[in-house]
């Protein structure tokens, strides 16, 4: 087991852990540093894409300046929602299928970035798990829709031990995949992040507060079902 702030960005990395600990925020940061060291526009899918549309023109035609960051809540997504038929009159009548427009974009050949496919452990239905599998073993989606040899796929999920909602994963996505045991920072890594990400706009008191009471920082619940609060990193 090692500390969420170890981890490096690699293809094909699994994280499990308990929630909280900053499993999201950590890989976005290993992300942007990447798209940094490689000269690249960091740009976040999800968040930027509805600030400005115009990116994806500007993606599409000029993709080795962009690097794409693209959380994806994998309970919320069915193989029904990346694929939508098309009816096309030519000289042969048929169907092709279209992608959401996040997608294709990461089927750009020339394209960088990280698909962050969250929460893995928490699906439930067989065709999501088939979906993943393709997903993470082939870089294959929907009809046969190759992800780019340059984005690096990252999942994470929680263990059952700490959530009541979360299961195993069948063991050749395991094998496919590098599985991590994370586990949360220390206090002087939380402050250092706090620091670096926020500068002087957050409340040092709960720094001090942390340095004194060290505990405070993550302690997980006793049952993985409750009503009460606990104390996390993202907390």
């Amino acid at each position: 087991m090692v500390r969420i702030t170890q981890i490096r960005l690699i293809d094909r990395l699994l994280l499990i852990g308990p929630p909280g600990i900053g499993k999201t925020e950590h890989v976005r940061y290993l992300a942007e540093q990447e798209a940094k060291k490689l000269g690249k526009i960091f740009v976040d899918v999800r968040r930027d894409l509805k600030r400005r549309p115009e990116l994806v023109r500007e993606i599409q035609q000029n993709p080795e300046k962009f690097y794409l960051y693209w959380r994806i809540v994998v309970p919320h997504v069915f193989p029904e929602d990346l694929s939508f038929p098309l009816k096309v009159e030519d000289v042969l009548k048929y169907v092709q299928f279209i992608a959401p427009r996040e997608l294709m974009l990461f089927t750009i050949p020339d394209i960088y970035g990280v698909m962050y496919l969250d929460e893995i452990t928490n699906v439930a239905r067989k065709d999501q798990e088939s979906m993943t599998f393709s997903w993470i073993n082939e870089k294959e989606i929907a009809w046969s829709l190759q992800i780019s040899d340059n984005v690096k796929i990252v999942a994470a999920g929680n263990p059952p031990e700490v959530s009541s909602v979360a299961s195993t994963l069948s063991a050749p996505l395991i094998n496919r995949m590098i599985r991590v045991y994370v586990e949360p920072p220390t206090v002087e890594e939380w402050i250092d992040y706090m620091t670096t990400r926020y500068g002087d706009s957050w409340n040092r008191r709960t720094a001090a507060f942390l340095m004194m009471f060290r505990d405070s920082l993550y302690k997980p619940p006793k049952d993985v079902s409750t009503l009460d609060s606990f104390p996390t990193p993202r907390s």
